[in-house]
């Protein structure tokens, strides 16, 4: 489950006999070990500071939900905050709200020419623009629809997190099932050196929202 960001292929687990006898375990990314034209630039990282980086974070999101159940609630809104969630829902809702307008004004017209209030060429135009404008909208409402079942954050899925979140929550260890259950995949930057210091970015996507909650 260990990815590297450079591109996008497997880290392998390789275990080095050093001089001294003993073994050095370590993630390399399998394409620039396999061919450098692939991934120009090495990407290793020890298998001991991977192990810690998780257990941290998973300590941490387990901890938050054992203090507060609603943690995880506020945490899953921050997350939809960060995506265009909640934007495309807020406008398929407004664009449904104006269909539904749409059909009320188009009968109203029908019942005005009816009635003899309005003329043929009056009734035809207008007619023809609120049709044009509701197929429009239904353009618009379908891809809004299609846009947000792509979206890896919906109902189904923040529960799921939550329910195997709670799974685990009197767990005093991390272990290898906690993982499996809750992250999709660990994915390793390079190391940067910022102001003298070296640094790296790691990111832990936890599964069902497919996003990093660090």
């Amino acid at each position: 489950i260990i990815f590297c960001a450079n591109c996008g292929g497997r880290m392998v687990l390789i275990t080095q006999k050093e001089r001294t006898g003993s073994s050095r375990c370590f993630y390399k990314c399998q394409r620039h070990r396999d061919n450098i034209a692939r991934c120009p630039k090495s990407n290793t990282i020890t298998y001991n500071t991977i192990k810690t980086i998780v257990d941290k974070s998973l300590r941490s999101f387990i901890s938050m939900v054992k203090r507060n159940e609603e943690v995880i609630d506020l945490l899953t809104e921050e997350l939809k905050k960060n995506t265009n969630l909640n934007l495309n829902e807020e406008l398929l809702k407004k664009y449904k709200n104006r269909q539904t307008t749409l059909i009320t004004i188009t009968r109203n017209l029908y019942e005005d020419y009816a009635s003899r209030l309005i003329d043929i060429e009056t009734y035809k135009t207008l007619l023809g623009e609120y049709q044009s404008e509701q197929k429009e909208l239904k353009e618009k409402i379908y891809k809004l629809e299609e846009e947000i079942k792509k979206s890896p954050i919906t109902e189904d899925s923040l529960k799921n997190l939550k329910d195997i979140a709670f799974k685990y929550i009197d767990e005093i260890e991390i272990t290898q099932d906690m993982v499996n259950d809750l992250v999709s995949r660990i994915v390793i930057g390079y190391n940067k050196e910022i102001n003298g210091e070296k640094t790296r970015e790691i990111k832990i996507i936890y599964k069902f929202i497919e996003m990093s909650l660090d």
